[in-house]
């Protein structure tokens, strides 16, 4: 139960981390079409899980979670 507490710990601090930067975006005025908002969404969710797996294999690789 530990290890997935951790993982959704990082999955939401990549998710915030991409979100933010969808917002500085968004002040920038890019990005406001219903269709870019949809899109920039679901790009945010992706990359997290991206992340979210990269930095998880490198912490297994590292020998750093796991050991």
């Amino acid at each position: 139960i530990g290890l997935i507490m951790l993982m959704g710990l990082s999955f939401s601090f990549f998710y915030h981390l991409c979100n933010g930067m969808r917002h500085l975006l968004w002040d920038v005025g890019i990005g406001y079409d219903l269709v870019d908002v949809y899109k920039s969404g679901w790009t945010v969710v992706i990359l997290a899980i991206v992340l979210t797996g990269f930095a998880w294999i490198l912490g297994i690789m590292c020998g750093d979670i796991l050991s």
